[in-house]
């Protein structure tokens, strides 16, 4: 059997990175990206607490044998709560990116410009 540590740095690293990156990850949950990117590439260890912030944060449950198994479908019913609590998340953060650049976009956009009135013609001398 595998390292439990190396087994589910290694799947939550899996989870990371099919909802965006380690970097994000990190500054969603207040934490320095290098410092977190160094647990995964095994430079340092997490301590528990910090570790359990990341699990938390991708849905995982610590389930030992003595605890009641959940069924298939409540799995499958938390799963889609995470994800839809993750999707709500990014759908805030490109909301806020659009209206970032719906703004860019105007400050470029050029003033309309005034009719312009022709100008009299300048008085000729008599002469």
């Amino acid at each position: 059997m595998k390292n439990l540590f190396i087994s589910t740095m290694n799947k939550l690293a899996s989870s990371i990175k099919r909802e965006g990156s380690i970097r994000q990850a990190a500054i969603s949950l207040d934490m320095n990206p290098t410092t977190v990117s160094r647990w995964f590439s095994e430079e340092r260890s997490p301590d528990f607490k910090l570790l359990c912030l990341l699990l938390e944060r991708y849905g995982v449950d610590i389930v030992f044998p003595e605890d009641e198994k959940i069924s298939p479908d409540a799995r499958r019913v938390l799963e889609l709560e995470h994800t839809n609590k993750v999707l709500e998340k990014k759908n805030i953060e490109l909301q806020a990116q659009v209206d970032i650049l719906r703004d860019m976009m105007q400050q470029q956009r050029p003033a309309p410009q005034q009719a312009q009135l022709p100008l009299p013609e300048p008085a000729k001398k008599a002469g």
